[in-house]
């Protein structure tokens, strides 16, 4: 008669998920980029992310249901809104942690004037009223404006 054995994995795998870390985005927040130019040929856009998530509570924070109809309304809704400011604001979309997301543009390294934007605090205060967030917005590469 062979004797039992009893295996334990337990030791092998204690401690493994104390020291997990969530994964580092894609993309860090940048500093301000130095002008688009032949010597800097990176483009940037400065920009409020507007998440999967942050759209669907934005809708139900402002009465819309249903998860699809919730985003979609609220970006049309956030759109319509942002309208009146004409070129100054654009949508776009950029990553947030990985993810592709859409966002609304208030500045890029385009031009001076376009950089210009970004020490526009009442344009910023106006996306943020509508956006309804403190957040500041970010520079980052965009994937599409």
């Amino acid at each position: 008669m062979l004797p039992s054995l009893t295996l334990s994995l337990q030791p092998l795998f204690s401690g493994i998920t104390d020291n997990v870390q969530p994964p580092k985005p894609k993309t860090r927040p940048r500093r301000r980029p130095p002008l688009y130019s032949a010597a800097h040929p990176h483009f940037y856009v400065l920009a409020f992310p507007t998440t999967y998530f942050f759209l669907q509570q934005w809708g139900i924070d402002h009465g819309f249901t249903g998860s699809e109809a919730e985003t979609t309304a609220a970006w049309r809704t956030i759109s319509s809104r942002l309208w009146d400011l004409g070129p100054r604001c654009q949508q776009g979309v950029i990553y947030v942690e990985g993810i592709e997301s859409l966002c609304i543009v208030v500045a890029s390294n385009r031009t001076a004037a376009d950089m210009a934007r970004a020490d526009d605090q009442e344009l910023i205060q106006t996306v943020k009223t509508v956006l309804g967030t403190k957040e500041k917005p970010v520079w980052r590469k965009p994937i599409q404006i």
